[in-house]
């Protein structure tokens, strides 16, 4: 396929060919792997196994897939790719396009022949091509002449390329049927979208009677032991201690044969200007006008070269520069991390011993013989609280303090310390991450089980048993207010029934209860001409939802939300008469055919395809150094 695009690069001489090469390099470039530890001698199709297609880096059935990915993510994305506004970001969009149509058409495919989706006619395939914006001129319509182009491009790589695209066409439609049979008829009806626009568009005018405790702020009330400790059981995991995981870590570090003073001082002084931009600098201002001493070219003369101290006095940062120059001037740091790399795969060789999984005190053993040392610069840690980045990035390039981490850099570590907790007694080391030029895997210690305390170890301790004692308070508030709710609802219905309005009801209610006006504030407020996308502030969702179904003049039960009764009444209610033909309803319905349940099942059968492989975090990745 590099090949392919190379020929079409050298005959369509176009700007477009260098991003379609760039694009299909990226997507040959990303891997799915293998177990951790395996050398590829031991790999079988199991570890790379995607519905029963082999995505190993080696397979040519995966270089014919992610081919065929590429060709209709290209024709896809093609608007970005005729579009130089977009040239610097066309090869990214094209190459996650690239991947998620791998991922996507295996499973789809497959359950498209299972269920004897019918193979594209010519027809379909002429259709789909000129929907295809690769072929579409500037004003936005197929151009019988771009395509003839391509076609022109593909006969200059024979048969297979011809061959690939056809086929690269015929999934792209079977994929895009069975898309429409996963959703099917039924999901979305005419008349559910016009009741929709109906419902977003009516005008509303409601009434609200709110019930709320007097002094929110009130002293809490002693709690009662007794309803204390059964509150205590029913919450008690709540005040448990974290799960936390102890571990060592093992460092596999780039090895190159470090360059001697001379070497170094060579790399120096062949330009020491370049490690001391400042020397001999002056200030333009700061220079004598020539007229004033002597002319322009005897001042030239007369000028000494700059002078720069020797590489044994340079500064120690200076001398980091010089050396990280020399590494990159030789090729050492790919050369070392590749050592590194093949260190920690022969490590994971031996603890994978054919199979037969090493146990702790032979790992450990092993470990011994080969002199690699576990660190325990890491303190026990929670899942939710990982240990501090920065300072284990500087441990691990020790003695160089001046690391920068690149953003992958920091994604590994936070992918090295979440994968403790998935360690045990039986698989006790972690995978190995690349974290600027070392590998490191995790070694586990030691698991602290979480513990609930007992009610009287919680009292001793005060934040945790406040939380007990506010909840508990929290709880006798809210039942006081459902009490009262049942009180307050009674009594407005009773007073709507005799014909009251609701606002006069609630002004009329301190007669009826006792005790609500020194207790409870009752309030009334009207809240008109408003849509249900978007409410009046202090109007929650949960409390419109009440009326949603209510005509004019009725009347909702009593509930509680966030602390206060609501009850409501609808004032006016303004229904709009949309039919199935209005262009509203039109769109609407669209929108819903569109937000159909195909998306979630095909993310479903990516995401348990994925899961039955298992990844290499050993694939390849010197490359990018």
């Amino acid at each position: 396929m590099i090949t392919f695009f190379n020929r079409l690069l050298a005959k369509g001489g176009s700007w477009i060919m260098t991003i379609l090469l760039a694009v299909i390099v990226v997507a040959f470039v990303f891997t799915i792997g293998a177990a951790p530890g395996l050398t590829e001698k031991e790999r079988g199709l199991g570890d790379y196994d995607y519905y029963g297609v082999d995505l190993s880096p080696s397979s040519k059935e995966r270089r014919k897939v992610v081919e065929r990915a590429e060709m209709q993510a290209t024709m896809q994305m093609g608007q970005f790719l005729n579009n130089p506004q977009y040239a610097q970001f066309a090869g990214q969009i094209v190459g996650r396009q690239t991947q998620s149509n791998v991922y996507d058409n295996i499973p789809l495919l497959k359950l498209a022949n299972q269920i004897g989706i019918p193979a594209p006619s010519d027809e379909e395939g002429k259709a789909f091509i000129k929907e295809q914006s690769l072929f579409h001129n500037s004003q936005g319509k197929f151009s019988s002449e771009e395509y003839t182009k391509f076609q022109d491009r593909l006969d200059t790589n024979g048969n297979d390329a011809k061959t690939q695209f056809v086929q690269a066409v015929q999934e792209a439609i079977t994929v895009e049927k069975i898309r429409n049979v996963l959703q099917g008829p039924g999901t979305a009806l005419p008349f559910e979208a016009t009741a929709k626009v109906r419902n977003d568009k009516t005008d509303w005018s409601v009434g609200v009677a709110i019930l709320e405790a007097k002094d929110d702020t009130q002293e809490n009330s002693p709690p009662i032991d007794d309803e204390l400790k059964s509150l205590y059981e029913e919450t008690k995991d709540t005040y448990a201690t974290d799960e936390t995981r102890k571990v060592s870590y093992l460092v596999f570090k780039s090895k190159h044969p470090h360059p001697t003073t001379e070497e170094l001082k060579n790399t120096y002084n062949r330009n020491p200007k370049l490690y001391n931009p400042n020397i001999n600098d002056e200030d333009e201002d700061a220079k004598p006008d020539a007229k004033d001493t002597k002319d322009v070219k005897d001042q030239e003369n007369d000028e000494k070269p700059p002078e720069y101290p020797a590489y044994g006095e340079l500064p120690y940062e200076i001398r980091l520069d010089v050396l990280d120059d020399y590494l990159a001037e030789k090729g050492l740091i790919k050369k070392g991390v590749e050592a590194a790399r093949k260190e920690v795969e022969s490590l994971l060789d031996v603890l994978y011993n054919n199979a037969n999984y090493l146990k702790r005190e032979e790992a450990e053993s092993e470990l011994k013989k080969l002199g690699i040392a576990r660190i325990d610069h890491i303190g026990a840690y929670a899942q939710n609280t990982p240990p501090a980045k920065d300072q284990f990035l500087q441990d691990l390039n020790a003695p160089f303090f001046d690391f920068s981490p690149s953003d992958a850099d920091n994604k590994a570590v936070d992918d090295l310390f979440a994968e403790a907790f998935s360690l045990s007694e039986e698989r006790f080391y972690s995978d190995p991450y690349k974290i600027g030029n070392n590998y490191v895997m995790l070694w586990l210690e030691k698991i602290e089980e979480s513990q609930v305390p007992t009610l009287e170890e919680l009292r001793s301790k005060p934040d945790a048993f406040s939380k007990l004692t506010q909840e508990w308070n929290k709880r006798k508030k809210a039942e006081a207010l459902s009490t009262k709710v049942m009180d307050v609802e009674k009594a407005l219905q009773e007073s709507i029934a005799k014909g009251s309005t609701l606002e006069a009801s609630v002004k009329g209610i301190d007669s009826v209860i006792d005790d609500l006006k020194e207790n409870w504030n009752l309030t009334y407020k009207a809240h008109t001409n408003f849509n249900s996308d978007k409410l009046p502030e202090d109007l929650p969702s949960q409390a419109f939802d009440l009326v949603k179904s209510l005509s004019k003049d009725s009347q909702s039960a009593m509930v509680s939300i966030e602390g206060k009764g609501y009850l409501l009444t609808v004032l006016d209610k303004k229904v709009p008469e949309y039919k199935a033909t209005s262009s509203e309803v039109k769109t609407e319905f669209s929108r819903m055919k569109n937000r159909n349940s195909s998306s979630s099942f095909t993310q479903e059968l990516v995401s348990k395809g994925m899961a039955a492989m298992r990844v290499n975090k050993l694939a390849e990745e010197t490359e990018a150094n």
